[in-house]
């Protein structure tokens, strides 16, 4: 882990992650539900 700064102060980041403290931030409060896009939802953003 890395520690990343913010206006909010310091966070723990993976060193892998390829993104900063507020985005950790997120990740912490809105974990993801491990599903992914079915195929027509897919297709029909690519459409747009």
């Amino acid at each position: 882990m890395r520690t990343e700064h913010d206006s909010r102060g310091e966070v723990p980041v993976p060193h892998s992650a390829l993104y900063g403290a507020s985005t950790q931030r997120a990740v912490l409060n809105f974990p993801i539900s491990g599903h992914g896009l079915g195929a027509a939802l897919m297709i029909a953003l690519l459409l747009i």
